[in-house]
């Protein structure tokens, strides 16, 4: 199992309760979770990694480049191609 890391976690907790938010959110990959009103997901605003990929809230960085990732702040990270705030490439 690869070692999970947070790296910087703002406490922001996030309570989303449809899935259609969820996905507009943080991507196609969780179409199929169950999310309702009555079993609402709760994630967090947080940077983390594993030993392949970056990871902010429950989601991965898409493209990321893993070797020259740094996290700068609660809210934006930079790599050899460019920043990101949150999972937006700017």
């Amino acid at each position: 199992m690869d070692s999970f890391t947070v790296l910087v976690d703002n406490a922001a907790r996030i309570v989303i309760s449809t899935r259609e938010s969820f996905v507009r959110r943080y991507g196609d990959a969780f179409k199929d979770i169950d999310i309702s009103v009555q079993r609402p997901a709760v994630t967090v605003k947080a940077w983390a990694r594993d030993s392949s990929a970056y990871f902010y809230g429950p989601a991965k960085v898409v493209d990321a480049d893993y070797a020259s990732f740094k996290v700068i702040d609660q809210y934006r990270a930079q790599d050899v191609n460019g920043q990101y705030r949150g999972l937006k490439r700017l």
